[in-house]
């Protein structure tokens, strides 16, 4: 299904509707700075209890693309303060590796060597240290912030144009979207199946039927093997899933916006003929109409046109282009005249089809305001 969001602003008008946008790499430049120990698992058994900890931290002290500096310190019985060489990687997705060795002070002997593999997710990191000396789990724990610092928003999950809603947030790991798999499963209308033993989930949909395995790449689509890149994984007793992989595989288009941090997931056979005729409802406080016309659609693009019925207000539009299966983007005009005042305002517009109907707003090209506009449903505002 092709998604159009439409936004547009010469005026501000009530009633209204905002919309999302899109993006690129993702940028870890904010975690530059320290982070606190919140808790730890001491696995390690030792006589002289040394992985009983009582303080940790971790100084991040550089990121440039996708290579990262940190270095990381842990206090034990509270006294002795231990400090590790500063440690140089390339992030694989949100994770990085790299080996270290330890000092029981700045500059004194090495005791031990260590691998430390940090993971950097929205709002913490996640570390583990791994004594190669002693060929053991030395530690791992979560880190929370100890400065200001601005967690990216929530990742939002859109089928068809419309939400899904999950109870463990979406998460980015490895550089692809991990969904909790009962919800996206159920949402594509599939049932779907745990097994507690194995750890496998079975989903089925008309006959077709999707395999995949907790920690493991290999999914099944049918008999067909599909390798992933990123493994479902068990998070806060939720399994999560690659959600691009399981749209994908059962026929769906996946498109993903950075700046809005949004997952668009829609039909890729879609009926746009019901769309095609005319709209009107009413909209704002003082009572005048919304209009829409779509006159065509094509494999790229949406013919319409579309008003405000304000007085001395006139709106013109380009066709509108395609960005994925359910939205479309266009530019156009708000004119203003009265008696000699003539004014002209360039729009961008935002198209957005969902099952029952058409979002459409818009804004001033080169403003950063919300979109403003409204919802024409095909039960109630067809003409």
């Amino acid at each position: 299904m092709k998604k159009l969001s439409a936004l547009i602003s010469c005026i501000i008008l009530v009633g209204i509707f905002a919309i999302p946008v899109s993006a690129d790499e993702a940028d870890y430049s904010r975690y530059v700075g320290k982070w606190n120990w919140e808790n730890s698992v001491p696995l390690m058994e030792n006589k002289d209890n040394w992985y009983t900890y009582n303080e940790a931290w971790v100084d991040i002290l550089s990121v440039n693309g996708s290579d990262i500096t940190f270095k990381y310190y842990h206090q034990r019985g509270g006294t002795h303060l231990y400090v590790y060489d500063i440690c140089s990687g390339t992030l694989s997705g949100n994770t990085v590796t790299a080996v270290t060795n330890a000092r029981k002070v700045e500059g004194e002997l090495i005791f031990a060597q260590f691998q430390i593999t940090m993971t950097l997710y929205d709002d913490y990191i996640y570390l583990e240290s791994y004594n190669l000396t002693k060929q053991g789990i030395a530690f791992e724990g979560k880190f929370n912030p100890g400065f200001e610092y601005k967690a990216p928003p929530g990742i939002s999950v859109k089928i068809n144009g419309q939400d899904v809603n999950f109870d463990v947030p979406p998460q980015i790991i490895n550089d692809r979207t991990m969904v909790p798999m009962r919800a996206i499963f159920e949402a594509l209308d599939y049932s779907v199946d745990w097994n507690e033993q194995d750890r496998r989930i079975t989903a089925v949909k008309n006959g077709n039927n999707i395999t995949m395995q907790a920690d493991s790449t290999a999914m099944y689509y049918n008999d067909e093997l599909i390798n992933l890149d990123t493994a479902p994984v068990i998070i806060n007793d939720r399994t999560l899933v690659p959600v691009r992989a399981v749209s994908e595989s059962s026929g769906y288009e996946v498109k993903w916006d950075e700046n809005s941090r949004t997952v668009y997931i829609s039909d890729i056979n879609i009926d746009y003929s019901k769309y095609i005729g005319e709209y009107s409802r009413l909209g704002g406080s003082l009572g005048f109409h919304w209009t829409l016309n779509i006159k065509d659609i094509t494999e790229t693009e949406v013919v319409f046109d579309f008003g405000y019925e304000k007085p001395n207000f006139t709106y013109t539009a380009e066709p509108a282009v395609f960005t994925d299966a359910t939205h479309a983007v266009a530019h156009g005009k708000c004119i203003y005249e009265y008696e000699e005042i003539h004014t002209e305002t360039d729009l961008t517009y935002y198209l957005e089809f969902t099952d029952d109907g058409i979002n459409v707003n818009y804004r001033e090209s080169d403003s950063n305001n919300a979109a403003v506009g409204t919802h024409f449903t095909l039960s109630a505002d067809k003409i």
